[in-house]
């Protein structure tokens, strides 16, 4: 077992589960909405894409501060990569479309990535990994159907 062992309580996963599915509704209420009606919807969800990444980014910013048992290192990387998603967001909302949804879909990819690669030294529970990526494959597939029907 790993050091630095993250510990969830289990009575925290219904929530945690129902705040994660419940974060990724507004991605399919808006991208039906935007496909629709277009205009405000279509930036309600490039904002809502921009706004979900770069908090996912900035846990990074809390396991850096929450653990204390981290390598200076380790701390350092996290806290340079919590910021990492939201500057790449922002950059890819300045795309045109459909480039900006593809670009964004990328960086929830990363982002996801980066958390599976840091999990060697923070050692989530692999319910959590789960959890993350069926949440970022939700959020990744609705920013793929957003560059294919041209929004």
């Amino acid at each position: 077992m790993n050091e630095h062992q993250a510990k969830i309580d289990e009575s925290l996963w219904p929530a945690l589960r129902w705040l994660g599915y419940g974060g990724w509704a507004p991605f399919a209420v808006l991208l039906l909405s935007a496909w629709q009606l277009g205009g405000l919807w279509t930036q309600a969800l490039l904002i809502y894409a921009v706004a979900i990444v770069s908090f996912v980014g900035a846990l990074s910013w809390a396991w850096a501060l929450a653990l204390p048992d981290l390598s200076a290192d380790m701390r350092r990387r996290l806290l340079a990569w919590s910021v990492v998603p939201c500057l790449l967001a922002c950059a890819a909302a300045l795309l045109p479309s459909p480039t900006q949804w593809v670009a964004l879909a990328a960086v929830y990819a990363l982002t996801w990535f980066m958390d599976w690669r840091h999990n060697a030294a923070l050692a989530w529970p692999q319910a959590w990994l789960r959890l993350r990526l069926q949440l970022s494959l939700g959020a990744i597939a609705s920013l793929i159907l957003a560059a294919t029907w041209g929004l």
